[in-house]
């Protein structure tokens, strides 16, 4: 079932609601809603490096929490 009659960014607010990315580390501000194969996918606005180190901007927004 799609779930495209969400709005972009509600669907965003509620993916990252209780939890942060597990690829970038970031929240529903950092990301980007596509629609791919009929259901949105969260795209990371900040992905990390080859080597796993997140983006300056993902880091400096974790170490203000």
């Amino acid at each position: 079932m799609s779930n495209l009659n969400v709005p972009a960014q509600q669907w965003l607010d509620e993916l990252f609601q209780d939890s942060y990315c597990d690829d970038c580390g970031g929240d529903a501000q950092h990301h980007t809603a596509i629609p791919l194969l009929g259901n949105w996918f969260a795209r990371c606005d900040f992905p990390p490096n080859e080597d796993g180190v997140r983006h300056p901007m993902i880091q400096e927004y974790r170490h203000a929490q």
